[in-house]
């Protein structure tokens, strides 16, 4: 199996090179390796040209990429990756990409101390509510609330409470453990 999903890597199909791309570099995040991860990550986006940004393995490894970027303090590399999702036609930009996008950007607000973080926040979680996408609405939950407790406010504990239950059903133990140590009162280590 192993040798069959690393064939992958190398496939002349590119859908495979891209689906195995996208998967190792969700690995590797999970593991804390964000620079390896952001770096294959890239190895789908490259494949964007070929595939569509709309394709699903290319649409993961953007949110992947964001994730690596920031997990390494790289706002430019953020900034550079929402720049492809700014960059889709209105009308083919999937409501995923919208949200995602909200989530980014109301990180990246939050690092910069912009006032407009909740807002976004606020536009992201709703948009995963409305898409019915739990584990993102309960990410982006858990994300507003880190933010929150940063900014020494009380309102958080409802967003971790939902969050907790949604991570908790889907067995999303790390998360879990962050929603966990958030509500703690100790710092979280995404």
């Amino acid at each position: 199996m192993v040798t069959l999903l690393g064939d992958f890597a190398t496939s002349a199909d590119a859908q495979e090179r891209a689906g195995h791309a996208c998967g190792r570099a969700r690995l590797l995040l999970a593991r804390g390796d964000a620079s390896e991860a952001l770096r294959v990550a890239q190895t789908a986006l490259d494949m964007s040209d070929e595939m569509g940004l709309a394709q699903e393995y290319v649409k993961e490894s953007v949110v992947t990429a964001l994730e690596a970027a920031l997990e390494l303090g790289d706002a430019a590399r953020a900034q550079q990756l929402l720049a492809l999702i700014d960059e889709l036609p209105a009308g083919n930009l999937p409501q995923y990409f919208r949200a995602q996008s909200l989530r980014f950007r109301a990180r990246l607000a939050a690092l910069t101390g912009d006032p407009d973080a909740e807002r976004l926040f606020k536009g992201a979680t709703g948009l995963f509510r409305e898409l019915t996408m739990p584990f993102y609405l309960a990410a982006t939950e858990l994300e507003y609330a880190e933010w929150l407790t940063t900014e020494s406010r009380e309102d958080a504990e409802p967003l971790l409470d939902e969050a907790r239950t949604i991570f908790s059903e889907l067995q999303a133990a790390p998360w879990l453990e962050r929603a966990e140590r958030i509500s703690a009162g100790t710092p979280a280590t995404a």
